[in-house]
């Protein structure tokens, strides 16, 4: 990879991971909240949370994966 290419590739690999830390903080601050207005019990809610947090993970490692090149055509 060149040096200019990984110079544009980071920040905005920075960018979609802060605002993926700054979406579950926000989420997961508010979880009880959320489930107590859905009637949902707590081992519910905790599926939901855990599904929720590896989708957001699948779409930063895709978002990686097509910026480093790595996704195949």
């Amino acid at each position: 990879m060149t040096k200019q290419r990984f110079g544009m590739v980071l920040p905005i690999t920075l960018l979609a991971y802060f605002l993926i830390l700054m979406d579950n903080s926000i989420i997961f601050t508010s979880a009880t909240e959320i489930g107590q207005s859905l009637n949902l019990s707590s081992s519910t809610l905790s599926w939901v949370s855990n599904a929720y947090l590896y989708i957001n993970l699948w779409w930063f490692f895709t978002i990686i994966e097509q910026a480093f090149g790595f996704a195949r055509a």
